[in-house]
């Protein structure tokens, strides 16, 4: 488990650093659930599969992720 902290940015341009970063290819979708407060998302990252449960909070949530296979997913 760990804690994350929910920020957002609104920027009017890109940073010079980004044009020429590294990059990977996040696929992910949510599940609906009866409880509105938690988060459930699948996400697939370099072929690797995690399902994370975000617990309720505006700024500070708790996060718990575990990697699943792609046969889980």
């Amino acid at each position: 488990m760990s804690r994350e902290i929910e920020r957002k940015f609104l920027l009017t341009t890109l940073p010079p650093f980004v044009r020429n970063a590294d990059f990977m290819l996040i696929e992910q979708g949510y599940i609906a659930i009866s409880d509105e407060r938690n988060e459930v998302r699948l996400r697939k990252a370099n072929n690797q599969y995690t399902l994370t449960v975000k617990s309720d909070g505006k700024l500070v949530r708790q996060e718990y992720e575990i990697e699943i296979s792609e046969k889980d997913s």
